[in-house]
């Protein structure tokens, strides 16, 4: 089978996955923060409180998710797969959140000191702040409409856009 196609499928599937973990990560950080629970000591870290614990579990399973979805991007974006999967694409939106929440979360030693410090923002943090100035990168969201992670990425909608290329890859017998 083609390289790209094995590529496609294998960061589809990732992305697939951390949808999957975010929402478990984010139901067991919320557990906490409902039942304001902030001090309870983690039973796998003894330094840590569970409400840490699950923090961090939560922000590194969206970390990665932005890595594998800008990786599942670039591989969209080959002449393969375009030439092979034509009734799907990325929409200009999801590249854009893509590639740079991937950037902000990638270099965020740097991005977050901008928005903490209210610095001159560049490249990715820049494209950020200039969709909204009053939002961050390092927010979550749940309402009526949605679970949005970093204010501009709707769960929901990535979900959709996953099960339509992964509908493909299935009537395709890929």
């Amino acid at each position: 089978m083609n390289k790209d196609i094995e590529d496609c499928k294998h960061w589809l599937n990732a992305v697939s996955c951390q949808l999957d973990r975010i929402r478990i990560s984010f139901s067991d950080h919320l557990t906490l923060v409902q039942n304001n629970d902030k001090k309870k000591s983690s039973i796998t870290s003894p330094y840590l409180t569970e409400y840490s614990r699950t923090s961090s579990q939560l922000w590194a399973d969206i970390h990665f998710l932005y890595v594998a979805l800008n990786h599942l991007r670039k591989i969209c974006q080959t002449k393969t797969i375009r030439r092979t999967i034509t009734n799907f694409s990325f929409d200009k939106e999801t590249e854009e959140i893509s590639k740079h929440l991937r950037n902000i979360f990638e270099h965020w030693d740097h991005t977050r000191a901008t928005f903490e410090r209210n610095l001159v923002k560049k490249d990715s943090a820049k494209w950020f702040f200039d969709k909204d100035p009053l939002k961050t990168p390092w927010s979550i969201s749940l309402d009526a409409k949605g679970f949005i992670i970093s204010g501009v990425l709707d769960v929901n909608q990535l979900q959709y856009m996953v099960n339509k290329l992964e509908n493909y890859f299935i009537e395709s017998k890929m």
